[in-house]
């Protein structure tokens, strides 16, 4: 796997980039998540104006896709299971 990954960026600019970007590694309870396919929808283009501001985020730059399809590419320590194996 390489140590970097195609992303949609925002809040570097008035409009969408789409950059090479480090590939993070998962911490603790996390996935790292090879996407597929992924959605843009109303919270990222808030995200994007600065009217939307998730919990989660940390930055005023943020990657685009919410919501997103894949396979696990890696798991960071303390994850226990899938969905597919609890239920």
């Amino acid at each position: 796997m390489t140590d970097t990954m195609r992303a949609l960026v925002g809040g570097v600019a008035p409009n969408w980039e789409v950059r090479d970007v480090e590939r993070p590694t998962p911490g603790a309870g996390d996935l790292l998540v090879r996407v597929r396919a992924a959605a843009l929808k109303r919270a990222d283009l808030y995200m994007l104006e600065g009217s939307y501001n998730p919990n989660a985020k940390t930055s005023n730059v943020f990657t685009a896709g919410l919501e997103l399809a894949g396979e696990v590419a890696a798991v960071g320590d303390a994850v226990e299971g899938s969905r597919s194996e609890t239920g």
